[in-house]
């Protein structure tokens, strides 16, 4: 069965960093952005408590 859809990117250089960003948590950016999404979703889940 043939896939449909290929997950990464291969146009534009902007979309393929942005992909090593969100998925790659081995680069600096990547790990920034686990960061921050993990931050943002604690500070979500606070504001939700109180």
């Amino acid at each position: 069965m043939r896939r449909e859809h290929n997950l990464i990117p291969e146009e534009a250089e902007w979309k393929k960093k942005v992909f090593r960003i969100i998925y790659f948590a081995e680069t600096p950016l990547g790990k920034l952005f686990d960061v921050v999404l993990l931050g943002m979703i604690v500070l979500s889940a606070l504001i939700v408590v109180i």
